[in-house]
């Protein structure tokens, strides 16, 4: 039996745009890859500001899952249950 997960994606402002203007998504997924996957299928244009061309997470994103910051290796483990919140977060860089 498949059963239909349902998460909240945080955006930052700046990729909200690319989400028909939303900052909040529900999105459907028990991985983070299934949840990338919707993504790429419902607004490819920010999908293009999220991965690379196999899929990978841009290094200047990080992932939180329920407040909790999950590592790159985890990313492709970690199994989501429905009601989870993802956030996404851009990196700062500067000197």
């Amino acid at each position: 039996m498949n059963v239909k997960t349902s998460i909240v994606l945080e955006l930052p402002s700046m990729l909200a745009r690319y989400a028909k203007g939303q900052s909040t998504l529900e999105l459907d997924g028990n991985s983070i890859k299934t949840v990338l996957d919707d993504l790429r299928f419902n607004f490819p244009e920010l999908a293009a500001r999220l991965t690379n061309e196999v899929g990978e997470l841009f290094p200047y994103l990080e992932i939180f899952v329920n407040e909790q910051r999950l590592s790159k290796e985890q990313l492709e483990d970690h199994v989501l249950a429905d009601g989870d919140r993802l956030e996404l977060v851009t990196l700062a860089s500067g000197g």
